[in-house]
């Protein structure tokens, strides 16, 4: 810049490299490069153009969304490589592993760490239900009903771990005993808010779920409508036997089958071990036990978070 501006002034080339310490071949090529001022500033290089067009990216777009399966890769997901590959396969372009991730970027891609799925899962069956029954188990409120969905959850001393803050390259370190000991709880959540809960030892069976049932009843006056899902302890002859015995009070409902993301109560075990509890270590069954029922007596005092369960669940009232 200041070359230009010396040169402007009608200052000779050669007092111009003089003056500001470079060679005068460096100052006859920004002169020539000089169409004026703005010519000469710095600007950044966006770098090699991806070489698809687009038509081709769109056509990408839609390859992409078959899966990887479709394109005869083991396992649905992609990676930089396998993009690559199925490029050079459909358009004859050769891509490197940088040149892939931007324009998967610039097609509004990134990477996601894959949910995982039961084969059982009946889409239709789950979205008929949530369309349909749902609208219908609702209208319980007219009648007084209180709704409840209901679930089970082992709750183990191993901790759930969380990101936390730490100096780079230095992460903290958890120190935990390895073993499969833990607590089995159950709980019951409703759409105003409500949670109740009990924490025990030993498994729950059918006969310690209806103990569950009818201590909810001793707190909740009225009729109760139970939703939960289709797990055996919920579907014995016992269960069954004591349903039609107390028919006045309680109704069940079970949910469709491999479908916990139905349940709000999925929603209060995930808070539970992931906000609650989150990176905290117990030496023994005692402590864990005394940290669960503190944290679930915490969690009863929130009931905006049971209705964000219900939102999640795409079942809010």
């Amino acid at each position: 810049m200041h070359a230009y501006e010396l040169a402007q002034a009608s200052w000779p080339q050669t007092a111009i490299a003089e003056a500001l310490g470079v060679t005068q071949s460096a100052v006859s090529k920004w002169l020539k490069a000089a169409a004026g001022p703005e010519a000469l500033r710095a600007r950044n290089s966006p770098g090699r153009p991806v070489k698809l067009t687009a038509v081709q990216r769109e056509t990408l777009v839609t390859l992409l969304t078959q899966g990887a399966e479709a394109h005869g890769f083991d396992g649905d997901v992609w990676t930089s490589a396998r993009v690559a590959m199925l490029i050079t396969r459909q358009f004859g372009v050769t891509l490197c592993d940088r040149q892939v991730r931007r324009l998967l970027r610039q097609l509004d891609w990134s990477r996601q760490t894959p949910t995982r799925q039961a084969d059982q899962r009946d889409e239709e069956a789950i979205l008929r239900w949530v369309r349909e029954r749902w609208p219908t188990l609702k209208t319980a409120k007219r009648a007084r009903r209180t709704i409840l969905f209901v679930d089970e959850c082992g709750v183990y001393l191993v901790p759930a771990v969380v990101k936390t803050w730490a100096p780079r390259g230095q992460p903290p370190v958890l120190h935990q005993h390895l073993t499969n000991d833990h607590l089995s709880a159950i709980s019951a959540v409703s759409p105003e808010g409500d949670l109740y809960f009990q924490v025990q030892r030993h498994a729950y069976d059918s006969m310690a779920v209806l103990r569950f049932l009818e201590a909810v009843h001793s707190v909740v006056p009225g009729k109760l409508l139970v939703i939960w899902d289709g797990a055996p302890i919920h579907r014995s002859d016992l269960v069954q036997a004591y349903l039609i015995e107390n028919r006045a009070w309680l109704q069940v409902e079970p949910l469709p089958g491999y479908a916990s993301d139905l349940n709000p109560d999925e929603g209060i075990w995930r808070y539970l071990k992931y906000v609650e509890l989150n990176n905290q270590t117990f030496a023994t069954l005692g402590q864990l036990e005394s940290a669960v029922n503190q944290a679930l007596q915490h969690i009863q005092q929130l009931p905006e978070i049971m209705k964000a369960t219900f939102r999640e669940a795409g079942l809010a009232l």
